[in-house]
C-alpha cells in the first residue's frame, strides 16, 4: 500500500493518477462544514473530495470539522472512486474542546485494503486501536491535530506496538508512520510525502486463566 500525505489542505497538489492507494489530509482550516448546506447544494466540500477520488482513482482520507444542527464534531471524510464511504467522527472528546463525541468507529474497504480510521484524541485511547484491528484493519490512519510535542509519535508508536498494525499519522505539516516494531519509520514536514506500507499478518496464541467454570456448551 502505498500512502501519501499531505500536509496542507491543497486537495489538488496530486494530480497523477493511479500513483497512490491512499491520500492523507489534515483537518481542513475553515469553518465547520454544514451538512444542510451539502445536502442542499449549497455547499461541495465532500463533492469535491469525492469528485477527486474518482479522477485520481484512489482513495482519500481527510480531516474536517463538521456541523450537524449546531452540534460540531471532529471528523475524517473517507472517500474512494468517486464515492463518499464513510464520515468518521471523533469518539474521545474532552470537555473544553467544543467537540460533540462520535457514537461509533469506522472501519472502510476500498476494494483493496482495511483501514481503520481516529481522529483527533482517539488515538489515546487504547480501545479505539484495539477495536479497529479486531474488527479486520490492516492499518491505522490518523488524522491528528497539529503536533506541537512528540505525545503523538508516543501514541502512534504504541498503539502500532500494540495491536500490530503501521499507524499512519497526517497533521497541519507534519507527517509519520509508526511501524509494528513500535518504532518511527518515517517522519516528514514536507507538504506532500510518500511511504509504502506492508501489512503484517502476525498472530500469537494467547492463555488466560481465571477463576470459575465455563458453561457447557
Amino acid at each position: 500500500m502505498k500512502l501519501a500525505f499531505v500536509t496542507e489542505c491543497d486537495y489538488f497538489a496530486i494530480t497523477d493518477a493511479d500513483v497512490y492507494d491512499v491520500i492523507l489530509f489534515p483537518f481542513y482550516i475553515g469553518k465547520p462544514v454544514d451538512y444542510s448546506a451539502e445536502i442542499a447544494g449549497k455547499t461541495h466540500f465532500f463533492k469535491t473530495l469525492t469528485n477527486l477520488s474518482k479522477s485520481l482513482k484512489t482513495t482519500i482520507i481527510a480531516g474536517v470539522d463538521t456541523n450537524s444542527y449546531g452540534k460540531i464534531r471532529h471528523s475524517a471524510a473517507v472517500c474512494a472512486n468517486g464515492k463518499l464511504l464513510a464520515v468518521a467522527d471523533m469518539n474521545y472528546s474532552k470537555k473544553d474542546d467544543g467537540y460533540t463525541s462520535g457514537v461509533e468507529f469506522a472501519l472502510c474497504r476500498d476494494g483493496k485494503h482495511k483501514i481503520g480510521v481516529l481522529v483527533g484524541n482517539d488515538i489515546y485511547s487504547s480501545e479505539s486501536a484495539k477495536t479497529l484491528v479486531l474488527s479486520g484493519a490492516e492499518i491505522l490512519v490518523h488524522i491528528a491535530d497539529p503536533i506541537i510535542s512528540s505525545i503523538e509519535s508516543v501514541f502512534a508508536r504504541a498503539r502500532a506496538y500494540e495491536c500490530g498494525v503501521p499507524v499512519a499519522v497526517c497533521a497541519h505539516k507534519q507527517a509519520m508512520l509508526a511501524g509494528v516494531d513500535g518504532k518511527i519509520a518515517f517522519s516528514s514536514p514536507s507538504k506532500i510525502s510518500a511511504a509504502e506500507i506492508k501489512p503484517v499478518y502476525n498472530y500469537r496464541a494467547l492463555t488466560v486463566r481465571r477463576r470459575g467454570f465455563m458453561p457447557e456448551l
